[in-house]
């Protein structure tokens, strides 16, 4: 009977997902709702799993928008997103094109609130995320997509600042840990356990980035627009379905 009632809401879900992204620029290769239909079709059981795993206040189902290839065609973004650590979000994200062939997946926070910078000469998306774990204890993820015919994600810094706030102010490098060059096992690793993976990487990895390294690095990305995901909306369960945001 669950399965029955969800099938219909997500009929009735992608009515309104068509209406809501008929103007988007999603490409006509396959319709918006197609796409959807495929993805959560695809992604049913997962879903299930995925909410029978956390209370339903801690987790929930993203759907949003943001053009990877650069063509004017958006790729949707269907996000996995929890709450880790009392404060963390956590997204696990899953990109597909206008054909509805997944291109990509990344580990990020909470997808509305990461930045993204685009280097069209080199055509690489950096993508900064900000991970609060507790007071004095924020992590920053950044990571890097080849924006190829294969697209490919790399971790490429993380920065672990366990400072006060007079220890920022006066710009102190105790309890402050630069990590780089994360093996292929590593990154698998946390995309596999998420918070909990990067929190045990970064416990047992060496800080071998340095202060000035990440600071180039930073000032390399802010000399690009810093741009966000177009969010689309919500759902919570299968049975109340996409909670839109007014656009």
């Amino acid at each position: 009977m669950k399965k029955k009632i969800s099938f219909i809401v997500v009929a009735i879900l992608l009515i309104s997902i068509k209406i809501l992204i008929k103007n988007k620029g999603i490409g006509d290769e396959k319709e918006p709702e197609e796409i959807i239909q495929q993805i959560l079709e695809e992604n049913h059981d997962t879903i299930d799993e995925f909410f029978e795993m956390y209370p339903k206040s801690l987790r929930w189902i993203q759907f949003s928008c943001f053009d990877f290839t650069k063509d004017g065609c958006m790729e949707i973004i269907f996000s996995k997103e929890h709450v880790e650590t009392d404060s963390t979000i956590i997204s696990y994200n899953y990109v597909y094109d206008c054909h509805g062939n997944k291109l990509l997946e990344f580990l990020a926070g909470d997808i509305s609130d990461i930045g993204i910078f685009h280097d069209e000469d080199d055509n690489v998306f950096y993508v900064e995320s900000k991970l609060h774990v507790a007071a004095h204890d924020d992590i920053t993820l950044y990571e890097e997509i080849a924006a190829s015919e294969n697209m490919e994600i790399t971790i490429s810094f993380a920065e672990w600042d366990m400072r006060d706030g007079k220890q920022r102010n006066d710009n102190q490098k105790e309890a402050y840990f630069v990590f780089d060059s994360f093996t292929e096992d590593e990154e698998q690793y946390i995309w596999e356990q998420g918070m909990k993976g990067i929190l045990e990487i970064l416990n047992k990895k060496e800080a071998k980035g340095t202060y000035e390294k990440i600071t180039q690095y930073v000032s390399n990305l802010k000399r690009f627009e810093k741009r966000e995901v177009e969010l689309w909306g919500s759902m919570y369960d299968w049975e109340k379905g996409m909670e839109f945001i007014e656009q």
